[in-house]
């Protein structure tokens, strides 16, 4: 079967948006990871002190035990866990995932949490990097229930819960909101 044009045309467009941005954060995540230890476990290597990647490793380890196919995304599609802040969305295109370091012997959030998110990042990336798919409504609220999955699984504290589960009502709605502007227009 052939491909319309635009279909192939947007894939390549977005193929090339992937490399570029994976390309202009590569020295980013150098120096982020530059001076820090490394830590391997499976395919996913954590660039941090050693209280952050004990955490990290922890939530990776617990993710193998409770949710295997989110360990298995997590393997696949993340590359690193770098400690320290970054601005929103940076490593995306290269799968990385930076987490701010806030207290002294803990992430500022339980392991299991912190697990739950990296399936939700894992999920992100492999929309990007395998489908080049972006932040639509209909992409995010898939990847949020997916860590609400997670979460559920992993036995994370109740108070996790509602502001992720408010954050999947924000985007139903806006799907939803989408969803009535088109039928209105292929009506009128």
């Amino acid at each position: 079967m052939i491909r319309p044009i635009t279909t192939v045309l947007g894939r390549w467009i977005a193929k090339s948006l992937i490399s570029a941005g994976a390309a202009a954060t590569e020295r980013h995540y150098g120096r982020a990871r530059k001076t820090l230890p490394e830590h391997v476990v499976g395919n996913v290597r954590i660039y941090g002190k050693q209280p952050f990647v004990e955490s990290a490793v922890k939530a990776l380890w617990h993710l193998k035990d409770v949710y295997p196919y989110g360990y298995s995304l997590v393997q696949r599609y993340v590359r690193g866990i770098v400690e320290g802040d970054s601005q929103r969305g940076k490593g995306i295109f290269l799968g990385v995932v930076y987490r701010q370091w806030r207290r002294k012997r803990h992430l500022p959030i339980p392991p299991n949490r912190v697990a739950a998110q990296l399936v939700r990042q894992a999920v992100k990336m492999r929309k990007v990097m395998g489908f080049s798919i972006w932040r639509t409504p209909r992409s995010e609220l898939g990847s949020l229930q997916r860590e609400l999955k997670a979460m559920q699984l992993l036995g994370c504290d109740p108070k996790y819960f509602s502001d992720l589960q408010d954050e999947i009502t924000i985007w139903r709605k806006r799907l939803e909101s989408q969803s009535s502007v088109r039928k209105r227009a292929a009506v009128g």
